[in-house]
C-alpha cells in the first residue's frame, strides 16, 4: 500500500524532514512520489504521498490531488464501490481526469464532506 507523510507547523516548512520521511517509506510506493507544501494562514502543511500504483497508472492519478474547489487529498486504501459512485457522480455533472478511486472520494468530498464516510465501502486512510 501507499506511504504518505504529513506535517503541520506554525513555525516553518520541513520540506527536507517531509523528504527524508518519504525516504524512508519509499518501498510502500516505489512508483511515484508527490509533495505539497502549502501556506495556509498561520500554519505551513506538507503533505507527501508514495503511490503504489494499482488501478489508475497514469500521471493523471498522482497524489496528492486537489480538487478544482481547492481540496487536498492524500488517500491509501481501496474502495470496493468506487465505479459506482464514479457513475453516480457522472449522472450529476462531474467530470474526471482520471480512473483513479481517489478522484471519486476527492470529488464526493467536495460534494459532501464527511457525510462520504456513508457512502464508501472498503478499507482506506483518508487525509483531506
Amino acid at each position: 500500500m501507499c506511504g504518505i507523510s504529513f506535517y503541520c507547523s506554525s513555525i516553518t516548512h520541513y520540506a527536507d524532514e517531509l523528504d527524508l520521511s518519504l525516504d524512508r517509506i519509499y518501498h510502500r510506493g516505489p512508483d511515484s512520489q508527490g509533495v505539497l507544501i502549502e501556506d495556509c494562514g498561520k500554519f505551513s502543511i506538507g503533505i507527501g504521498h508514495n503511490r503504489l500504483s494499482i488501478i489508475d497508472l497514469s500521471i493523471a492519478a498522482s497524489q496528492p490531488m486537489i480538487s478544482l474547489s481547492s481540496t487536498i487529498i492524500a488517500f491509501n486504501g481501496e474502495v470496493y464501490n468506487f465505479k459506482q459512485l464514479r457513475s453516480d457522480l457522472k449522472k450529476n455533472g462531474a467530470v474526471f481526469n482520471s480512473s483513479s478511486d481517489t478522484e471519486v472520494v476527492l470529488q464526493l468530498f467536495d460534494n459532501m464532506e464527511l457525510n462520504l464516510l456513508e457512502c464508501l465501502v472498503g478499507f482506506f486512510l483518508l487525509f483531506y
